[in-house]
């Protein structure tokens, strides 16, 4: 098993050079998500602020609905590329998402970055947008379920 932390392009060829030997999950924070699936990845590392359509992009995918997969996909972009601009925009912003979204207070620690008032501003649309976290069930194979 490999955890893969690059763009799908990678991914491809890791996959064409060891011919599909290894389980490869991809994460980056869903950047690429669909076509890091397309590429060879057999899973990915969800990023908590936005895991369950994570989720429901992966079963799409598997099901073989990349319309949806893709519509799905569009719907966070957005959000994704905000938060992973840099990994202390992401401890910064994605965990204020995620703590918006679980109705939850942030703390910060030093000497990590220090949210402004446009991405606080930013952190609420996202939220807001995504709304508050769903239900996510596994299945008795393991995989995830959206409800």
């Amino acid at each position: 098993m490999l955890k893969g932390e690059g763009p799908a392009t990678l991914i491809a060829r890791i996959v064409e050079e060891t011919e599909g030997k290894l389980s490869i999950l991809n994460g980056r924070g869903g950047l690429e998500l669909p076509d890091n699936l397309r590429a060879g990845c057999s899973g990915l590392v969800p990023a908590l602020d936005c895991f369950e359509t994570q989720v429901k992009i992966y079963n799409a995918m598997k099901d073989g609905d990349e319309t949806k997969a893709e519509q799905l996909y569009r719907d966070i972009l957005p959000a994704i590329v905000f938060v992973m601009q840099s990994v202390d925009h992401l401890i910064c912003y994605g965990k204020r998402i995620v703590a918006a979204r679980m109705g939850i207070e942030v703390f910060d620690r030093a000497p990590g970055l220090l949210p402004n008032q446009f991405g606080l501003e930013v952190v609420r649309r996202f939220s807001a947008s995504l709304g508050p976290y769903s239900d996510v069930a596994p299945t008795s194979t393991g995989d995830a379920i959206a409800q």
